[in-house]
């Protein structure tokens, strides 16, 4: 089902593609090589994840399943270097639980684990609410207001007439960047730069 969708999609943006573009059959048929390889790493990539998901309509994966898992997609040393203070052993009982609640059977929690996440939680909340008291006590309508006041003056002091070069100018500093242009192609150039800054 999965590879459908991906199918599907895939094809739709390279027809969507091909529609607003005039392209060569070769462009297609590269578009639709390289929609084909990421395909492939996509499912090569989720594999071991849905080999270990799958598990759970056969039995119960265990730890040493999940841990293979974590082989196969690269991600072990991350996982076991991770300084957040979980371990992959915790990692796997949270994913398990999860998947054990969602197909309905009865899950137990061990109630430290549960106290010391609900206290974690509680202090971020508290973390939250002493920084949000501690900004509204520092930035005040008064300071937004002035800010607001001096950027509009500093910006109402310029004139969009100050930021431009005279057409002399800008023809020297074309000509030093592409000597092969042309008079009419500095004029439409420059043209097209004084009407875009609105003068």
């Amino acid at each position: 089902m999965k590879k459908l969708v991906l199918s599907i999609l895939s094809a739709l943006s390279v027809l969507s593609f091909y529609a607003q573009n005039e392209i060569s059959k070769d462009e297609v048929n590269k578009v639709i090589d390289q929609s084909a390889q990421y395909q492939k790493a996509l499912v090569k990539a989720t594999a071991p994840m849905l080999n270990f998901l799958l598990k759970y309509e056969k039995g119960s994966p265990t730890q040493t399943d999940f841990d293979r898992m974590l082989h196969e997609m690269g991600i072990m040393d991350a996982i076991q270097n991770d300084n957040s203070g979980l371990t992959k052993e915790d990692a796997f009982k949270v994913i398990d639980a999860y998947i054990r609640a969602d197909q309905g059977e009865q899950v137990e929690i061990d109630q430290y684990k549960k106290d010391k996440v609900l206290e974690y939680l509680n202090q971020l909340e508290q973390g939250k609410k002493d920084a949000e008291q501690l900004f509204n006590q520092v930035i005040t309508d008064e300071k937004v207001n002035e800010f607001i006041n001096r950027a509009q003056a500093a910006v109402s002091g310029f004139k969009s007439s100050d930021f431009i070069m005279s057409y002399d100018e800008f023809k020297k500093d074309v000509k030093k960047r592409n000597p092969d242009a042309t008079e009419a192609e500095i004029q439409k150039a420059y043209k097209k730069l004084v009407k875009q800054l609105g003068l």
